[in-house]
């Protein structure tokens, strides 16, 4: 049996359970953007939509929420962990192919720290989105969520991960829409595949053990 064709999102916003997620549009023209939020049940058919959008650059919250707002205080839920990694302000790897940087520097670096491979890697366009998959976290939870969050980021500073784009409110581009900056679509471009041949899912606790100090 092949790994399930889930689009990226549906693998961490849990459509069964309830709670709000928001998207972010800019339009072609790039003179304006517009926030949108809606409930988990209308994921499909958002994401359809969404693709259509030729052109537009295109956010998706990570994390589901209480309210129709991505603020931290409304919390509802998380399945994700993530590292947005912008190797391309780096000028010795302008132009790298995002995959050849993912096996020459990120795969060996958490090698290095015996950090698990990510369920997955999007190429945003211009870098990488690593996402590591967990079991839906409870908002009680956030702290410890934010403190392996701050510690992925710190261990994989110098590769380029963005420090400012690691909280729970954070929107990160959705695959098979467009990178206006770039030119470029975002893609799925590594997929880590179990035994099963299903994506690799974590516990939150095996993760924190591997990444977190103590």
């Amino acid at each position: 049996m092949a790994a399930k064709l889930q689009k990226e999102p549906e693998h961490y916003l849990d459509q069964g359970r309830w709670g709000i997620f928001s998207t972010l549009t800019r339009h072609k023209n790039g003179s304006y953007s517009h926030q949108e939020s809606y409930s988990l049940r209308l994921l499909p058919e958002i994401l359809e939509a969404l693709q259509d959008l030729h052109e537009h650059d295109v956010w998706i919250t990570q994390a589901a929420f209480k309210k129709f707002n991505r603020r931290k205080a409304n919390l509802a839920f998380i399945g994700v962990c993530w590292a947005d990694i912008d190797y391309y302000k780096f000028p010795k790897w302008v132009g790298l192919n995002p995959v050849d940087f993912l096996f020459e520097y990120i795969f060996p670096l958490l090698k290095k720290y015996n950090i698990p491979f990510p369920s997955l890697a999007v190429d945003s366009g211009q870098g990488l989105q690593l996402k590591w998959f967990i079991d839906n976290l409870p908002a009680r939870a956030l702290p410890r969520w934010d403190r392996l969050q701050t510690e992925l980021c710190r261990l994989m500073s110098k590769l380029g991960a963005d420090a400012n784009a690691k909280d729970a409110s954070r929107v990160l581009r959705l695959e098979n829409t467009f990178n206006q900056k770039s030119g470029r679509m975002v893609r799925v471009c590594w997929k880590n595949i179990d035994a099963d041949l299903e994506i690799e899912r974590y516990s939150f606790n095996t993760l924190c053990n591997a990444i977190l100090p103590f």
